[in-house]
């Protein structure tokens, strides 16, 4: 069973990341948390837009670090709603779904990544990275939705991906419905510790006192950055 690696520690990140140029940015507009306090989403909009109006979590940029410590020509977001992190780093290439007409459409390249977009992608991404974009599917799919994931990472390449537990339980409630936190958490580490690349981080926290327990709106709960073996 595959066990936390590297995970993110508010405390040790703070330290490093009020020192950068993306923190200098950041502070300019938003008040920066780097805690796992929960929020609730409302409006129509997305769940990091909402979150953006005031306040602003850096947590993603611990992750993120892998990637860009590669020195990376290009990282693609999967699913970037916002698009956010692009004004943080600028090579960032963010790939919307949302209709181009819709007022709601911050990608620079129009994409759905469902299985036909998997399968145009194969060893394609140096670097890519996707946050609460590619878990609706039921919870019984994870290790295909990491293993779809991974996929699109070029051979050597990395990959940060995100997902939300209760996302994907709500798709499998009846599998799942009388399953107790700890037996959720040993499902998603047997799944997921047979997956054929190399866990620079493994971050499970499904902790009802961090960030709303199984349900984590905005930084997901399920947390990997791989390297993809050769």
């Amino acid at each position: 069973m595959q066990q936390n690696l590297n995970p993110y520690d508010p405390s040790t990140f703070k330290e490093y990341f009020i020192k950068t140029d993306s923190y200098a940015k950041i502070k300019q507009y938003y008040i920066c948390k780097f805690g796992e306090d929960h929020m609730t989403i409302r409006c129509n909009m997305t769940p990091r837009q909402f979150l953006a109006q005031g306040q602003f979590s850096v947590i993603p940029f611990y992750y993120l670090k892998f990637l860009t410590d590669q020195n990376p020509t290009e990282i693609y977001d999967l699913g970037c709603g916002w698009n956010i992190f692009k004004k943080y780093i600028p090579n960032i290439i963010g790939i919307g779904e949302e209709p181009l007409d819709s007022g709601r459409y911050y990608g620079d390249i129009p994409g759905k990544v469902d299985d036909y977009y998997v399968s145009q992608h194969q060893d394609y991404f140096e670097s890519v990275f996707s946050i609460n974009a590619l878990h609706f599917h039921p919870l019984s799919q994870i290790k295909k939705i990491v293993l779809d994931f991974i996929s699109m990472i070029a051979p050597g390449g990395h990959g940060f991906l995100a997902l939300n537990l209760m996302r994907m339980l709500e798709r499998d409630v009846e599998k799942f419905k009388n399953y107790t936190t700890p037996e959720l958490e040993n499902f998603v580490r047997t799944e997921l510790g047979f997956v054929n690349a190399e866990y620079l981080v493994f971050d499970l926290d499904f902790d009802d006192q961090h960030a709303g327990g199984l349900d984590n709106t905005i930084d997901g709960n399920i947390r990997l950055v791989c390297r993809k073996i050769t």
